[in-house]
């Protein structure tokens, strides 16, 4: 004879209920995640171009008295796609490589840039001068996809000192840094 329980079987596992609450934290967690990451990413980005830049404009300015010739920087404003020319001297010899271009970010993704003024020169003196030579200050101002954070790289004084400054919460390449010499 075969004999029946008389209690249900218990299930083993977890409720309706139990798997929707975990479910529902994994997502805002997962949110959360998402939009600092994307913050982050911007950030280093921008830190990207600002060194890549500076690194470039400070092998430029030192290279000026071994050529012996004004080295003639333009640097290129607007909105500017991986591969476009961030910046470029003439003559050639004054920077390896003679043209600066905007680095490849994956996934895309454009950075904006504002140069005052956009052409300038690094003299054989290892000076710094810029049209009508008023005053020789240069800023240069970048930020990826028009968001935050905003970098920046001042040239200043007669000798071309490098600075370089962040506005974290400035988008706008109008804007300017209130930070310097902290990326």
């Amino acid at each position: 004879m075969i004999r029946r329980r008389s209690t249900p079987l218990r299930s083993e596992g977890f409720s309706l209920a139990e798997l929707v609450v975990v479910i529902a934290i994994v997502g805002i967690m997962s949110g959360i995640g998402i939009v600092t990451f994307s913050a982050v990413l911007r950030r280093e980005r921008a830190n990207a171009i600002a060194s890549a830049l500076a690194g470039w404009l400070d092998q430029t300015s030192r290279s000026a008295p071994n050529v012996g010739q004004t080295c003639t920087v333009t640097i290129s404003t607007g909105q500017l796609s991986a591969g476009d020319v961030l910046a470029s001297v003439t003559p050639a010899g004054c920077a390896q490589p003679a043209t600066l271009t905007v680095p490849d970010f994956s996934g895309g993704g454009t950075a904006r840039v504002a140069a005052t003024p956009d052409t300038f020169f690094f003299t054989p003196r290892a000076t710094i001068a810029t049209a009508g030579n008023a005053n020789p200050d240069v800023l240069l101002r970048m930020s990826v996809a028009d968001q935050p954070p905003l970098r920046c790289i001042r040239l200043t004084g007669a000798l071309g000192i490098l600075e370089i400054g962040r506005n974290t919460s400035a988008s706008s390449t109008r804007a300017t840094c209130d930070q310097w010499n902290d990326i």
